[in-house]
């Protein structure tokens, strides 16, 4: 791992255990509230909305500030929105403080990931982004789990780890001009941009789709299918370790292995654990937990995967650009998954973001075959490289 890489990879620990927190404890703290299942399913899609508003605004700000003013920026906003939950509120301000949040968050992503991609070598870029997604998950898997078992200090505790993200703001370039985020100058740029990721793009949209449906609603449904909230935060971190054991093995394989081949892969088998998981309902608890494992070994590799291949076919002076494209089709998936799977059938409610889930990476890892065994060879970069 380069030097450089280290102050990053310190601050997405730091920034994604209050963020593992914040993820389990606000939706079984609305729960207990009274909140319905569809009102806090729609406050998941408030949240990505907010990530693709910060996917689409976020690149002009950086280009504008330089990152380390717009990094200050974007980490008080997320404090702040979350602070608010503090306090008591309607859910219509809910609602707002978590599209903020899901801007602030946006915002760091696409500079903690468009550094990332800059300092990484070409041939172990996969390998760099499975250790910063392995570091992510096993923070966030402490974060649930601390959510889990300390209900009462965790939103605090969330708050006092997003602060304390300020003083890693060192660990980025005062200007933007080592993160080349010379912009796309004209409209065939960028077309030609989203020609050759477009299999990256349909990884970003299933992963938004992945995460925001088990971020919002994964821990209802682990509630009613293990009958004991306190499991929830149990569940949420066996997907995460589960993660983190899959991009340990993701990261060198997917170096070896042609793009198309592990996204298909990863699509695939995302959408058979996400089955699995629907049908679990009636399951014992370690039965549950393990395919939750299971899921997460392939889910959270797509997000990673997908980042990859979008940074493999951008040129580097469009680095910038390119993530925040594919931040920006991510939020789309994000905002987008809760709402397919609050529109279920009530018959369905708990085993829904399973369901759409695995419909989402089952149709996703079709586009990416066709892509791979259809498309001549040459037309697109992120599945033939």
């Amino acid at each position: 791992m380069s030097r450089p890489a280290t102050p990053l990879l310190i601050l997405v620990a730091v920034l994604l255990a209050a963020n593992g927190i914040l993820a389990t404890s606000l939706p079984l703290g609305w729960a207990r509230d009274g909140l319905s299942s569809r009102t806090i399913a729609l406050f998941g899609a408030c949240l990505y909305t907010g990530v693709l508003l910060g996917g689409l605004v976020g690149r002009s700000l950086v280009t504008r500030m330089g990152c380390r003013r717009s990094f200050i920026i974007f980490i008080a906003i997320f404090a702040a929105m979350n602070a608010s939950f503090l306090l008591p509120g309607h859910p219509v301000l809910f609602a707002a403080a978590r599209i903020g949040a899901g801007a602030a968050i946006a915002g760091l992503y696409l500079l903690i990931e468009s550094r990332m991609n800059t300092i990484a070598a070409p041939a172990h870029r996969q390998r760099l982004l499975a250790l910063y997604m392995i570091i992510f998950y096993a923070a966030q898997a402490t974060g649930s789990a601390i959510a889990g078992l300390i209900p009462t200090i965790s939103l605090l505790s969330a708050l006092a780890l997003i602060v304390s993200c300020m003083f890693w703001w060192s660990s980025f370039p005062s200007k933007p001009a080592m993160m080349a985020t010379a912009p796309v100058g004209a409209t065939r740029d960028l077309v030609a941009l989203l020609k050759s990721s477009s299999a990256a793009l349909a990884v970003g949209l299933a992963a938004g789709i992945s995460l925001s449906c088990f971020y919002g609603m994964g821990p209802l449904f682990a509630a009613a299918a293990l009958k004991d909230g306190s499991l929830a935060g149990i569940f949420m971190a066996m997907a995460m370790i589960g993660g983190m054991l899959g991009l340990a093995v993701t990261g060198g394989v997917s170096d070896r292995l042609g793009t198309g081949t592990s996204l298909s892969t990863a699509l695939l088998a995302t959408a058979m654990t996400s089955f699995m998981l629907a049908a679990s309902i009636d399951r014992s608890t370690s039965c549950i937990m393990i395919i939750a494992m299971l899921f997460g070994a392939s889910a959270f590799s797509l997000y990673p995967l997908g980042s990859a291949a979008m940074n493999a076919a951008a040129p580097a002076a469009q680095r910038i650009t390119a993530n925040a494209v594919f931040i920006v089709t991510t939020g789309l998936g994000g905002m987008a998954g809760p709402l397919v799977a609050n529109s279920l059938p009530r018959a369905v409610a708990t085993q829904a973001p399973f369901l759409v889930i695995g419909a989402a990476t089952l149709i996703g890892s079709l586009f990416v075959l066709v892509r791979l065994f259809v498309t001549p060879a040459g037309t697109s970069k992120s599945c033939h490289n």
